[in-house]
């Protein structure tokens, strides 16, 4: 059963004046881009958080969404291998022993995914800025829940410091699946950075890695860019895209009860080199159908 029989029904239109502000600031945000799809999405994804609503890393890869759903067991997870194969194998043994109904819903979850990672709309959206065409690399589900570990605010820093593509062709694009503003950690941006080199940076694990105050590569942001810096309140369904080297971070979440969960897909030139990384373990993903 097609659990999401609406999603290719929906057509995007690219127009120059979207263009030509992507290459000025480095970022474009799209209000009701998938407004449809979002409940849909946090619902299936919730089913796999653990208690904390720590981040998923690539939810449209089965092998990680059985590492990171508390109902499977500690002993099985410790013996799912990740690796850069983008629909690795699972042994049957071992997929076995997971309960039927987790099993139906990983499996349900991590097509959605991998669906709305591969959708018509933003593969011919993010081709039209790119000017090329692209592949995937990776996802990632950040909950952002209140009053948790993962409630802190993210440092500036640039997205292409960690998979180095050394032409600047790295691309992410970010769905909030609920309304974003300060209180419940909205993310700022500093509009056209894109066009600096990668800036040197600080190394610090992510918040999957470490609990410290400060996580991620934090840079210092350019005198030039501090005054230009933009607080993106968005709504439900938004889609924002940014160049890899647009820096940015987000607000600590302080507020009582609200989430700000957003998913995130990242994307590629074809052919263009990268750095898979140990967590990550990013790798291309062909994104149109044959």
């Amino acid at each position: 059963m097609e659990i999401l029989p609406s999603l290719e029904k929906k057509d995007y239109s690219v127009s120059e004046e979207q263009i030509r502000d992507y290459h000025k600031n480095g970022f474009l945000i799209l209000e009701d881009f998938f407004s449809e799809e979002s409940d849909l999405i946090l619902d299936k994804i919730k089913l796999h958080a653990d208690n904390d609503y720590g981040p998923i890393l690539n939810p449209d890869r089965i092998p990680f969404l059985i590492k990171r759903d508390p109902r499977v067991s500690r002993k099985i997870r410790d013996q799912i291998y990740l690796s850069r194969e983008i629909d690795g194998d699972i042994s049957i043994a071992l997929w076995n022993e997971i309960n039927q109904d987790v099993r139906y819903q990983i499996g349900e979850t991590s097509r959605l995914i991998r669906r709305i990672m591969k959708a018509k709309r933003s593969v011919h959206l993010l081709e039209a800025l790119q000017g090329e065409k692209i592949v995937g690399l990776m996802s990632q589900m950040l909950f952002k829940a209140p009053k948790s570990p993962y409630a802190k605010g993210w440092t500036p820093h640039q997205d292409n410091a960690y998979p180095k593509s050394p032409n600047g062709k790295y691309i992410t694009t970010n769905l909030f699946l609920e309304n974003a503003d300060i209180e419940n950690g909205a993310m700022f941006i500093y509009p056209g950075s894109h066009v600096e080199p990668l800036l040197p940076f600080e190394e610090r694990a992510s918040y999957l890695e470490s609990r410290d105050d400060k996580a991620g590569y934090t840079l210092e942001v350019p005198e030039l860019y501090k005054d230009r810096k933009t607080d993106l309140i968005v709504g439900k369904g938004s889609l924002l895209v940014m160049h890899g080297h647009c820096i940015h971070g987000s607000y600590e979440n302080i507020s009582e009860s609200r989430a700000r969960p957003l998913l995130s897909c990242s994307y590629i030139s074809e052919g263009e080199p990268f750095v898979s990384g140990t967590h990550s373990f990013r790798a291309p993903i062909p994104l149109h159908r044959k």
